[in-house]
């Protein structure tokens, strides 16, 4: 078969796989962060699966969330802080042999956001420090660039 037929059903195949697979309610905490939860449950649902294996996390990094602890709009911790935060949950996603990037960061203010300049700093370097702390170097880019 040509190759964009057996791409597409290899694709609906790890889809469904991926789908297939629960996720672990031990794992999740109870107001955490929706990108740290989202990270949890893309590396567990990509465990076991053979092949390349890449997240990329499309988001400004900003967790805003009204069930959260963390909102980053109010106040962005220091990222010592979100780090003890890390380092209190039972384990650390298994990142091994998974590729992770994070796109979409801003690089100023977004137009009515109440964010300041060294805030976006801020959260560049907590989550430079949460990704060194699980052991990957991941670029933290403004673009998100699939060529």
């Amino acid at each position: 078969p040509p190759l964009s037929q057996s791409r597409r059903r290899w694709m609906q195949k790890a889809l469904a796989e991926l789908q297939a697979k629960p996720l672990p309610n031990k794992e999740r905490n109870e107001a955490a962060s929706a990108i740290v939860d989202a990270i949890y449950a893309a590396t567990f649902r990509l465990s076991g699966l053979e092949g390349e294996k890449r997240i990329v996390v499309m988001s400004d990094l900003r967790e805003v969330s009204s069930s959260s602890r963390w909102d980053f709009e109010r106040r962005v911790p220091e990222p010592e802080e979100f780090l003890r935060w890390l380092r209190s949950l039972p384990s650390k996603p298994d990142l091994q042999g998974i590729t992770l990037t994070a796109c979409g960061f801003h690089t100023s203010a977004p137009l009515g956001s109440k964010l300041s300049a060294t805030a976006l700093i801020k959260i560049r370097q907590l989550w430079s420090a949460v990704f060194t702390y699980w052991g990957v170097t991941t670029p933290i880019l403004e673009e998100c660039n699939f060529d």
